[in-house]
């Protein structure tokens, strides 16, 4: 919390309001996920068409991935994307538009 009561915004806070802004502008629904009580879930589930990712944002290279998020995303049904950076970010999306391409047999 910062000295006037506000909770004090770290750099992945940062990063993850620009990646849903991002992923929002591309027509992606996005959910911020709520960890307080349940460690090692992903920072954001997001849908587009009909199908659902999740999405564990850190920042930069020395984001470290906890013990806690590495048993979710082992545990789970689904893969969790790890992005770091716009271009993460922006490659996931190339690959989930060329898979919903490729299902319409758009391709």
């Amino acid at each position: 919390m910062s000295s006037h009561g506000k909770p004090t915004r770290t750099r992945n806070d940062t990063i993850t309001a620009d990646v849903v802004r991002l992923l929002r502008a591309r027509g992606f629904s996005v959910l911020y996920m709520n960890k307080a009580d349940r460690k090692g879930v992903p920072d954001l589930l997001i849908a587009r068409r009909n199908r659902n990712y999740l999405i564990e944002v850190k920042s930069g290279k020395r984001g470290k991935v906890s013990d806690e998020q590495i048993e979710f995303a082992e545990k789970w049904h689904a893969p969790v994307h790890l992005v770091r950076d716009f271009n993460d970010v922006l490659e996931l999306i190339d690959q989930i538009t060329m898979a919903e391409a490729l299902k319409r047999g758009a391709v």
